[in-house]
């Protein structure tokens, strides 16, 4: 961008450029940009949603998502759904069903949960967007179950219907992992 920004000084130095080119020149540097920000935004995105080629780290929703995303925990793989998200006090109740595939239980636990409005890159930055998204962390003492789907509720707030477009839980930490006895 830097070389453009030259050519153009360059050009109106010499008196080669009218206005016109300039504000032509000017024009054209500025979506380049802009171009160049979307696919720094996209770079991003895909970053995030990968690790090691193939885990993912993150499952990511829209609010009227069916079906569910692959995670990895600090013990493996797990499912998670988006069963249902209903207004609740200043903000929405998530109810999430998390598929342990693993033979072992898990007594609770902790992951990031990031909501905020759906990104449209034809009206936002990812900055500004990120601006506008809110999180936390949540801890929780239900046992998941192995082989199972295991629901975990978790309030969204504050937030409106705008505001919560778009959801990603992420860096799932599991805690104790419990097996079964068997008696001889």
């Amino acid at each position: 961008m830097r070389t453009a920004w030259i050519l153009v000084a360059v050009l109106a130095v010499n008196g080669c450029a009218d206005s016109r080119t300039v504000k032509a020149l000017e024009g054209r540097i500025e979506a380049l940009e802009q171009e160049k920000l979307l696919w720094d935004a996209r770079l991003k995105i895909l970053e995030k949603v990968t690790r090691n080629g193939m885990a993912r780290d993150a499952a990511n929703f829209a609010v009227d998502d069916k079906g569910f995303n692959a995670i990895q925990s600090n013990y493996g793989p797990l499912f998670v759904s988006l069963e249902s998200l209903t207004p609740y006090a200043n903000g929405y109740k998530a109810v999430f069903d998390f598929g342990n595939p693993a033979a072992a239980d898990f007594d609770g636990g902790e992951f990031e949960i990031w909501w905020g409005p759906a990104l449209d890159f034809k009206k936002t930055t990812l900055a500004e967007w990120d601006k506008q998204t809110q999180h936390k962390t949540y801890t929780f003492s239900e046992r998941l179950m192995g082989g199972t789907w295991n629901p975990l509720e978790v309030i969204l707030a504050p937030a409106t219907a705008g505001q919560i477009a778009a959801i990603s839980i992420n860096d799932i930490k599991l805690n104790k992992t419990v097996f079964l006895r068997t008696r001889r």
